[in-house]
């Protein structure tokens, strides 16, 4: 399955789900142009987020964080 036939079952972009991608939250190959899913990576990906609307994953790596840290390590550490 594509990424943009995932995108639109899902009912979001195909942008959204390259940018799981790159976050490592949604696995996915690229062939050619075009990134493919499994159907189990797609059957998870929408068990483990339905319902959260621009939630990250609890296994996100950046879940958890403070505001304050997620701003430090936007700015670089300051």
């Amino acid at each position: 399955m594509t990424l943009a036939q995932l995108a639109q079952h899902l009912g979001i972009t195909a942008a959204t789900l390259r940018q799981q991608v790159a976050r490592g939250v949604l696995h996915a190959e690229k062939s050619g142009r075009d990134w493919f899913v499994t159907d189990e990576e797609a059957a998870r990906y929408e068990r483990d987020h339905a319902g959260k609307p621009g939630a990250a994953s609890p296994r996100h790596p950046k879940q958890g964080l403070g505001r304050k840290r997620r701003i430090q390590e936007v700015e670089g550490g300051k």
